[in-house]
């Protein structure tokens, strides 16, 4: 096992999933490591300098999920008001 492995095991005691973990070259220019519903990436600075920063945005399965999920409740929702809404104008 190698220092990671550890120190998650045994450390921190979670049992790391062989099947869905991978490892992942951060260091490479667009590698993304996808991780609870977010996407890391190892960017340039945004100015030019020579530092890098990760960055962090939502997955887009996240993202899918949640805008299926908005649509779910709004859609509903504006269907029940434009009713209530037509029989209250008439």
């Amino acid at each position: 096992k190698n220092w990671v492995e550890v120190k998650i095991e045994k450390w921190m005691g979670l049992k790391i999933n062989r099947e869905k973990t991978k490892v992942v070259d951060v260091k490479q220019p667009g590698t993304t490591l996808e991780f609870l519903g977010y996407s890391f990436q190892y960017n340039n600075d945004l100015k030019g300098r020579k530092f890098r920063y990760w960055n962090r945005i939502p997955s887009k399965q996240a993202m899918i999920e949640s805008r299926a999920r908005i649509h779910e409740l709004t859609n509903d929702n504006l269907l029940k008001t434009s009713k209530s809404m037509s029989v209250q104008v008439a």
